[in-house]
């Protein structure tokens, strides 16, 4: 419990009161004058060895009634602050995440009352939930800017709001051990049906962006994105495409006198991909280009068969994090409660496969190429099946 003064603090509070504040707060004004003390005279500075007897017993009668203990307790208020040091959350779908740390936070006046709805804060996160905005699937968000903010929750129309409204009303020791259990059930619950701030199955720290792999381009000319290729990276990937046409076991299709690529894209772009950097290290003179070849050629990642361009903020966001670590929390048990982060040293993507690979609409530009002379001197034309070549366009 924390948030209440102190007993030093209360007793400071009293003597630094003006006797005829404390007789207005004792709803005794009619006591005043007192013989012996001028009204804006603090109590401490009384000197009570020289006023009459019955000048101290109205002071002291001021301080013990009612009205001015009631006037001690207002704005009083401090707060309980619960401690889950693991939990685990689930949902409907049989999903869960691990949860560590959670704090919530339950404001209560001195009366024992529940002053309002609990929040809740967290001091242990993975790199993944920062980048996803996970504290819990209903707290509304992590405060970023200040971590000492606890977050609202989302409480939805369960058992545990109706039995916060009962304890706003007053203190009720059975009512707060039912809000206790209570309060054990919500934090290890994602309710998907009652909308949750966040959900558990989008926690990743995916900061690339997928490759519409359906939308290449099907253009002829050698392109990259921003700008037209330069000609001498134009004159070195057009050298490059004659030597994979003659040294790489490209697989084709042939179907209704058309010629495709025999394999997926994501296999061809691997492919030429790997063809190309081979064949530029065995390139002497290319070397005055290396830099313009960092223009075709980019991180990705694959996953599940999908191409992903990485983002080049991955390590500003991991910077970002590292300051995080350290930051104060709150106050458990005395001791302060700071930010740590379990996985910032060792992040790495165990479900992807890192590529240096050339850029999806140059690879695909290349292979529109191959296509097009290909089925150009081979291809059938479909409307003159007797003939033994014809033009065909072809769109990847």
């Amino acid at each position: 419990m924390q948030g209440f003064i102190s007993k030093a603090r209360l007793i400071d509070y009293v003597l630094e009161m003006p006797t005829d504040n404390l007789f207005s707060r004792a709803s005794m004004k009619d006591k005043l004058p007192i013989v012996g003390v001028n009204l804006n005279e603090e109590l401490i500075d009384i000197d009570f060895g020289s006023i009459p007897a019955e000048s101290i017993s109205t002071i002291v009668e001021a301080l013990l009634s009612l009205p001015f203990a009631e006037h001690c307790k207002e704005g009083k208020n401090g707060f309980i602050l619960v401690h889950f040091p693991r939990t685990v959350v689930t949902n409907e779908h049989d999903k869960s995440t691990v949860v560590n740390h959670i704090y919530v936070k339950v404001p209560i006046a001195a009366s024992g009352a529940e002053n309002g709805l609990f929040t809740m804060n967290r001091s242990e996160y993975t790199v993944a939930e920062l980048y996803s905005n996970y504290m819990h699937s209903h707290a509304s968000s992590i405060p970023f800017g200040e971590f000492r903010n606890f977050a609202h929750c989302c409480l939805g129309s369960g058992p545990l709001n109706n039995t916060q409204t009962s304890l706003s009303v007053g203190f009720d020791e059975d009512r707060w051990n039912i809000f206790c259990l209570e309060l054990s059930k919500y934090v290890e619950v994602e309710s998907i049906a009652g909308t949750p701030y966040h959900y558990l199955e989008r926690i990743s720290f995916n900061t690339s962006k997928m490759v519409d792999l359906d939308r290449l381009s099907n253009r002829h000319e050698l392109y990259f994105p921003g700008r037209p290729i330069y000609s001498a990276l134009r004159q070195t990937l057009l050298d490059f495409l004659n030597y994979y046409l003659d040294n790489n076991n490209l697989t084709f299709s042939f179907r209704n006198g058309v010629y495709s690529i025999g394999m997926s894209f994501t296999d061809y772009l691997i492919h030429i991909s790997n063809s190309f950097i081979e064949w530029v290290n065995k390139q002497p003179s290319l070397e005055p280009l290396s830099r313009t070849f960092s223009k075709v050629i980019g991180d990705f990642s694959i996953r599940g068969g999908e191409v992903y361009q990485k983002s080049i903020d991955v390590d500003r966001y991991l910077q970002n994090y590292r300051e995080y670590i350290g930051q104060e929390v709150c106050t458990f048990k005395g001791k302060p409660v700071t930010i740590s982060i379990t996985d910032i040293n060792k992040i790495e993507d165990t479900n992807s496969n890192n590529a240096k690979l050339l850029h999806p609409l140059l690879a695909s530009t290349l292979l529109n190429r191959i296509l097009t002379t290909l089925n150009y001197r081979y291809g059938r034309n479909q409307e003159d099946p007797s003939s033994i070549a014809g033009k065909v366009r072809y769109k990847v």
